[in-house]
Formats: C-alpha cells, structure tokens, sequence
C-alpha cells in the first residue's frame, strides 16, 4: 500500500463530503462552515501524504505529518489496518449522480460543490454545459463564461518555445511601463518543464508596487495580446492571452508582491506542489514558518524579509536548490 494509495482513499473522503456540503440545505451556516474545514484538512493532509519522501507504513507516523490530526489518524489507521475505509462502504457504487463532474473542474470558475449542482441537473461535460450557457438554461459567473469559449484552447500545453515568447514579451512590457520592475515566469516553466499548462508571472520592484499590475495588463490589453479578463484586483490578474489572433489561447496568472516578499513568492510559485509541501514541513522542524508571502520565526513571531530565494535557504540551514531538482 503506497503513500499515494493513502491520499487517493481520503480525496474519495473530501469527494464524499463535498456531496454532503451540497445537501445540507437545511443546515446552519456554523454547520456547513465546520465541514467546509474539515473538507480542506483531509484534503491537505492527502497532499501532505502525497508529497513525503518515506513510506507511510504505520499509523503511529500518521500523527507527526504536519496537518494531520486525530480524526484524520484514525481513517490512515484503518485504511492501513483493513484496506478500507467504513464511511465509504457502498458509497462508490451508489454515488452515480452525485459523483463529481470531474470534466467540468477542468472550467475556470467551476469547483467541486458547482460541478455537484450541475451533475444533478444533467450537466456532466463542457459541451453539454456550454451549450446550456448558451441557451440560458444554467446560470454561471461572466468569468466562467468567457473561459468557457477557449476552453479547447486552454486544455492544450503552452510548448517551451511558446512561453519562451511570452517570458520575453512579459519581461519587456513590464520594465517599458515601470523601470526597474522584474517580471518572473515561474510555474513549470522555471523548473525547465518543456510544455507548461499556463503562464504564472510574478512582478514586483523594490518601491511600492501599487498601480504596477494595472499598468502592466494596460499595456498587455493596448497591443492586443488579452483575449479576456478573467478577475482583477490590487495585485492579482487572472486573464486569457495570446500571442497574436493566430496563435491559441493561454491562461494567465500574474501576481504583484511586495519587495521583501518576492524570495518567497518566488520559491512557492516555481513550486512543485510536493516541494512546497515538504518546504514548508522543513520551515516547522526549523520553528518557522513559510508561506508564499514570508518566513516567519515562531518564537517570537519575526518576519524575515525574503528579497530573493537565497535567504529563505540560508534561514532553512539547508543547500540551495536549482528550480529544476525541485520535484
């Protein structure tokens, strides 16, 4: 029984019990925010799962996995003990409609408890959906809509060459419309991916960094490369963007951050996911704690400022390590 086996077993848990959320209508708010918590610690604690670097064979380990507390324990334990989990007995096989439209995750906009709702009106594909946005038979976000039609595009790989283009372009624009800002393409791309799913950018320059997201999808807008806006706000963009009317659509997500955050912004963007997991499991046996805007020292709750990823390595007592080995 492998690590990932484990984290399998508790995402058919979080599944399960994001049906539940769904049919508690006629539960208290108080209720329904309990197990949205509980939803997200077995969901993290599978994450945590997946990414340990030894074999998780006892359920006496479960308890000292960062996120992992008792309740969580107890169903490794008896995953381990028996190969099954009590609460899910019958419900693979009876779930049928209420199972989780997993093709209609892959939409921007759509989470789990949505693709639930739109499961049980019969609505288990994104042609199916699209084509009741279009006759105004289900009602979704403006965001969710303009994503809807490149959505054939935005499932297609953003090739080395291609990002290549965009980090180019990105890095260009960014430093034309402030002078001295850096723009980063981070993601899988930075890690040396050949093919990358979309485009996370991450900007920052060591003034205040308000008004640069602003300008930055100003000038993206003003030479024709956004398709659509997704979301905006002070310091995060989500659009679609292309290289020219010729080329697909791609995603993008693009992030301004503070100065002193970029180090840390910068590491957790670049990921891999398991790396982080792992990063931040570190960052706690060290009495710190990581997150993607800071490094934080728990005893006496000091912020250490992280202007690149150097002094988040020197903090850890550990060797850096390049983008590329960070799986």
């Amino acid at each position: 029984m492998s690590n990932r086996d484990i984290a399998d077993i508790l995402r058919d848990v979080v599944s399960k019990k994001q049906v539940e959320l769904r049919e508690m209508t006629d539960s208290t708010p108080e209720a329904r925010q309990k197990l949205r918590f509980g939803i997200r610690a077995i969901d993290s604690a599978a994450d945590q799962i997946d990414a340990l670097d030894w074999r998780l064979t006892d359920p006496a380990q479960a308890t000292s996995i960062p996120g992992v507390g008792k309740k969580i324990a107890a169903r490794i334990a008896e995953y381990l003990r028996t190969g099954k989990l009590q609460e899910l007995d019958g419900w693979r096989a009876e779930r049928g409609d209420r199972a989780v439209p997993r093709e209609l995750l892959t939409v921007y906009g759509i989470g789990p408890e949505r693709a639930v709702a739109l499961g049980q009106e019969g609505i288990v594909t994104v042609d199916i959906l699209r084509r009741a946005v279009k006759r105004k038979l289900v009602s979704v976000p403006p965001s969710t809509e303009k994503a809807l039609q490149f959505h054939h595009d935005l499932q297609q790989k953003i090739p080395r060459t291609e990002m290549d283009a965009f980090d180019a372009i990105l890095q260009r624009l960014t430093e034309s419309v402030a002078p001295g800002a850096t723009a980063m393409v981070l993601g899988s791309y930075r890690r040396g991916a050949r093919a990358s799913s979309d485009i996370d950018l991450l900007i920052t320059r060591p003034r205040n960094v308000e008004g640069l997201l602003q300008d930055l999808v100003h000038a993206l807008s003003s030479r024709g490369l956004v398709r659509a806006c997704l979301s905006s706000g002070k310091t995060k963009y989500h659009g679609i963007v292309a290289l020219s009317r010729m080329n697909l659509a791609r995603r993008i997500d693009i992030r301004a951050v503070s100065y002193d955050s970029r180090g840390a912004a910068q590491m957790y963007f670049t990921g891999s996911k398991r790396w982080n997991i792992r990063l931040r499991a570190l960052a706690l046996r060290r009495g710190m704690s990581l997150n993607e805007y800071t490094l934080v020292r728990k005893s006496d709750g000091r912020r250490i400022s992280c202007p690149d990823e150097a002094t988040i390595f020197r903090a850890l007592d550990i060797p850096y390590v390049p983008p590329i080995e960070r799986v």
